[in-house]
């Protein structure tokens, strides 16, 4: 049980300690060292860290990284095809996803993709968004997502739609007051 009161979720900075951040995979090490801060800059992908809230070196105990896409609404379900005339379904595509080597195992996986999706939300009230997908590097990646409620689209490509991201969120919101301060 990990106690996510002592971490904040923060838009990517100088000040944020990359230098030590490794998750066990060399391309998303590289990516938030080399290039997160500049494609932040770009509006390309805007990539937030997971620090704790203590830590006065700012060292990056996780990341996302959230970027505009779109998909066919040919790769949908058929039930769920017919609600798009367009040609194009917009979408939130979660590009990046780590946690730290020293903070995997603990819970902190699944608070960060909370916190991702609680961010896809709150920009879906902007801008149209109808899901958030994922291109899953591995079947064990893919599983991850799916345990947390996503939905195959096409091999390693998962999705969960918006609003069952906020009637999740709701539900979860609910749980949390009963639990304050804890995830297990």
């Amino acid at each position: 049980m990990v106690d996510i009161g002592k971490y904040i979720v923060e838009e990517l900075s100088r000040n944020h300690n990359r230098d030590t951040f490794s998750c066990g995979v060399e391309a998303l090490d590289e990516y938030l060292k080399k290039d997160a801060r500049r494609q932040n800059k770009e509006n390309i992908n805007q990539t937030k860290v997971l620090v704790e809230k203590s830590s006065k070196e700012k060292d990056i105990v996780g990341f996302f990284g959230l970027a505009t896409t779109t998909i066919s609404p040919k790769s949908l379900p058929s039930g769920e095809r017919k609600k798009f005339p367009c040609s194009e379904v917009p979408c939130i595509k979660l590009t990046r996803f780590a946690i730290g080597k020293r903070h995997q195992k603990k819970g902190l996986g699944k608070y960060l993709l909370f916190c991702a999706l609680k961010h896809a939300l709150k920009l879906s009230k902007d801008v149209g968004i109808y899901a958030v997908i994922i291109d899953a590097k591995n079947d064990s990646v893919k599983t991850f997502y799916l345990e947390n409620g996503f939905y195959t689209l096409s091999d390693l490509i998962v999705y969960l739609p918006i609003r069952e991201i906020e009637a999740n969120l709701k539900s979860l919101n609910a749980s949390r007051h009963q639990k304050k301060g804890s995830l297990k």
